[in-house]
C-alpha cells in the first residue's frame, strides 16, 4: 500500500510478494540510495514510513494507471465450463471462446489472456453447489477492481430486468482467475439451467458485455 501511494507500482494489492512488488521495492530502494536487494529491511521500512506522498490524495498508483490507460484492444475472451459460453459467443461479435483452453490451468489461461492484450475476460463455471447466478469481480482485503465491480453490477442489473427467474448475487472475491488476469475480468458461477433460461441469460450477458466493452 505504501509503495503504491508513493508512486511505485506493485500491481494489485493481493498479499502476494510477486515480481511486480519486488521490482517496485527495488525501485524505491534505488531512489532512496538504499541497498537494492528487494528485501524489506528495517532501514527500507523506516524510509517507507518517513517519505510522504507528494499530494494530499493517497491514491494507489495501480488504480490511477488503470483509470488513465488506453483500454486493451484485443478480444473479449471466454473461458470455463458452461452452456452459457456458446450462447455468449454467438451473441457477441467481440467474444471469443477459448475452445482449446477450457481445461487449461488458470495460470496458463491467464498468461494467454495477458499476452493477447484481451480487452476483458469472462470465466463461467456451472456447478450443482449453488442455486442461481453469482457474479464476482476482483477484490482483496486492501483493494478491488472498480471496473470489475461496475461490470458485475451492470450484468446483475440486466439479468434482474431480463425476466430470468433466478437468484442473483454480486460480490468481490480474490479468486485465482481474477487475480492473475490484468484486464477487467468477470467470474460467473451458476446452478442448473434449462435450455430456454440458458439462452435468455447468455444473450442478456452478451448484450451487457457489448455495451460495457464497446460503449
Amino acid at each position: 500500500m505504501r509503495l503504491s501511494q508513493l508512486g511505485f507500482n506493485p500491481g494489485r494489492i493481493d498479499g502476494v510478494f510477486g515480481p511486480l512488488l519486488d521490482a517496485a521495492l527495488r525501485d524505491f530502494q534505488h531512489n532512496c540510495a538504499l541497498s537494492v536487494d528487494g528485501t524489506l529491511t528495517r532501514r527500507t521500512l523506516a524510509e517507507l514510513l518517513r517519505v510522504a506522498p507528494t499530494t494530499g490524495e493517497r491514491a494507489l498508483v495501480h488504480d490511477v494507471l488503470d483509470a488513465r490507460s488506453t483500454p486493451p484492444s484485443g478480444p473479449l475472451l471466454l473461458w470455463g465450463n458452461s452452456d452459457l459460453l456458446p450462447v455468449i459467443e454467438a451473441s457477441s461479435p467481440l467474444a471469443v471462446l477459448e475452445h482449446d483452453r477450457v481445461t487449461a490451468p488458470v495460470e496458463e489461461f491467464a498468461a494467454h489472456a495477458n499476452a493477447t492484450n484481451a480487452c476483458g475476460v469472462v470465466a463461467i463455471r456451472s456447478t450443482d453447489e449453488i442455486d442461481g447466478v453469482n457474479l464476482y469481480y476482483w477484490s482483496s482485503y486492501k483493494t478491488y477492481s472498480r471496473q470489475g465491480e461496475r461490470l458485475a453490477s451492470a450484468v446483475g442489473a440486466a439479468l434482474a430486468n431480463s425476466g430470468a427467474n433466478v437468484r442473483l448475487g454480486v460480490a468481490g472475491m480474490a479468486l485465482p482467475v481474477l487475480r492473475e488476469t490484468k484486464m477487467t475480468t468477470l467470474y460467473i458461477e451458476h446452478g442448473a439451467l434449462d435450455a430456454s433460461a440458458a439462452t435468455l441469460i447468455g444473450q442478456t450477458i452478451a448484450g451487457e458485455l457489448e455495451s460495457f466493452f464497446r460503449g
